[in-house]
């Protein structure tokens, strides 16, 4: 039987992805395709994901809430 070392695999929470994704709009090609993207969640631990943005900035908050009322609306 044959092994190989692939490296290093990253896993997350999805409460971690769309804090990453949010305030790195970058790592997934852009503002509008992080929105559309996250958009496809079905669910998100509120308290998580509310831990996460306080221990940023009220500028994270915003992004946040502005996401969470993007999808209220839809």
């Amino acid at each position: 039987m044959r092994s190989k070392n692939f490296g290093s695999l990253f896993v997350t929470t999805r409460e971690q992805t769309v804090f990453d994704c949010l305030k790195h709009p970058e790592w997934a090609d852009g503002i509008e395709e992080t929105i559309r993207s996250l958009s496809m969640l079905p669910y998100l631990d509120a308290i998580q994901t509310a831990t996460l943005v306080l221990s940023d900035s009220a500028s994270m908050a915003a992004r946040v809430g502005w996401l969470f009322q993007m999808q209220k609306d839809n």
